[in-house]
């Protein structure tokens, strides 16, 4: 998984002096949160597709199969979304995907202690809303989420996976 940053920066670095629009967005979810920041290709007046490189915390406590889970971990998504048009611009709805690698520290309460190293395919579907930020040239966007976590390998010991639920906000100019 490390290799692929260098080629995502890679591949992003033509992209900056074009029609790309950058952007960080910031989500939570109950049992942990997640960073991100990539890049909007606009595809007309309606369509978006996007990239990202993404950061995961993960605090699952006994959420998970264990009795306390936690850990975090890098990855990459790409995202397609689409405006509601014109009678509604700012609302905005689409499908996103992130394929992580993560390292999840787990306890059970009779002693045992490991670690499994995890990659997870996290498919979601967003609804969201954009508005200006002010007079400047940004936008902040509201958005929810809902999808699941996909553990599809894992070395060590099963890990918790499931239904998930994320709210966010993103900035991107406008």
């Amino acid at each position: 998984m490390t290799r692929v940053f260098p080629l995502l920066a890679a591949l992003l670095l033509p992209f900056a002096a074009s029609a790309a629009d950058p952007y960080a967005e910031l989500r939570a979810y109950p049992t942990g949160g997640i960073a991100s920041v990539g890049a909007w290709f606009p595809q007309g007046d309606r369509w978006d597709l996007g990239v990202s490189a993404v950061y995961d915390r993960a605090e699952r406590g006994d959420a998970g199969r264990h009795d306390d889970e936690s850990g975090d971990g890098f990855g990459i998504g790409i995202e397609a979304r689409r405006s509601a048009g014109t009678a509604h611009p700012r609302w905005f709805y689409g499908v996103r995907a992130e394929l992580l690698r993560l390292s999840i520290d787990w306890r059970d309460d009779d002693g045992a202690r490991g670690n499994s190293e995890v990659t997870v395919l996290q498919p979601t579907a967003r609804v969201g809303y954009r508005l200006p930020l002010g007079s400047t040239q940004w936008d902040v966007e509201a958005a929810a989420s809902l999808g699941a976590e996909i553990n599809i390998s894992t070395s060590g010991e099963a890990v918790g996976e499931g239904a998930i639920v994320l709210l966010g906000m993103a900035v991107r100019p406008h």
